[in-house]
């Protein structure tokens, strides 16, 4: 398990203390926790939430009920130009 030093003043200090002892951990694994959710946090970026999307599309199971709409006849197309 890797290690790290933090240099923090002493109200910076005094909080992260008091927080880890109100939430029943010790101060490494409540700073931890503290870092993990700003990493997690980070993580989803607009690309992942997209992908995540894609992947939750594309195991759909296909609804047998679905029937296509039929086509636009080419008369609306010209009235929808107008308000382009």
């Amino acid at each position: 398990m890797s290690q790290l030093s933090l240099y923090l003043d002493n109200d910076t200090f005094s909080k992260l203390s008091s927080a880890a002892k109100e939430n029943g951990q010790s101060l490494s694994r409540y700073t931890a926790a503290i870092i993990d959710e700003h990493f997690s946090a980070k993580a989803h970026t607009d690309e992942e939430v997209w992908h995540t999307l894609r992947e939750l599309y594309d195991s759909a199971k296909p609804d047998e009920t679905f029937t296509e709409p039929p086509e636009i006849p080419w008369e609306f197309n010209r009235l929808m130009e107008n308000f382009e």
